[in-house]
């Protein structure tokens, strides 16, 4: 079980990764299955919805490797190859943190920070983007296999 955040048992704010809720049962099995001696707690859902996990400190580099090893290894999972599941780095005023997540089609994009797809083209992602999104969210478009997918966050205020 992973500690929520609020409990008595509450660890040290130490993320190791922020994770789409669709990802967090297979993402906690695999934490424990790389260091079963460390706990693992969460946070509530951030503003998009996604969940940080975090850990005991210290996380000595040694250990962000092994764990960016870990999932990099789920990444290449059919399960997860068929989904479209990315990790990315993002760096925003909050500092900087790893995402893994799955994309949110574009039906059932509700806003937020969030990688939208997949689509036929890079036509189709743009066009899209043009309907959907108001400032301040902007977009960049990225192809993945035969689909483009429209990456959306917020843009700068102040460009």
């Amino acid at each position: 079980m992973i500690g929520e955040a609020g409990a008595p048992d509450a660890l040290p704010a130490l993320e190791v990764l922020r994770v789409d809720p669709r990802l967090l049962d297979v993402v906690a099995s695999l934490f424990w299955a790389t260091f079963p001696d460390r706990r693992l707690g969460r946070a509530d859902p951030d503003a998009d919805g996604r969940v940080a996990l975090s850990t005991d400190a210290p996380w000595p580099a040694a250990a962000a490797e092994r764990w960016r090893a870990a999932l990099d290894e789920l990444l290449r999972q059919p399960f997860a190859r068929a989904g479209g599941a990315y990790l990315r780095e993002v760096r925003d005023r909050a500092g900087r943190r790893d995402e893994l997540a799955l994309p949110v089609s574009p039906d059932a994009y509700g806003g937020g920070a969030w990688l939208v797809g997949p689509f036929p083209d890079e036509a189709a992602a743009d066009a899209w983007a043009g309907r959907v999104l108001r400032p301040p969210w902007v977009h960049d478009l990225h192809r993945y296999a035969d689909d483009w997918y429209a990456d959306v966050f917020l843009g700068d205020p102040q460009a």
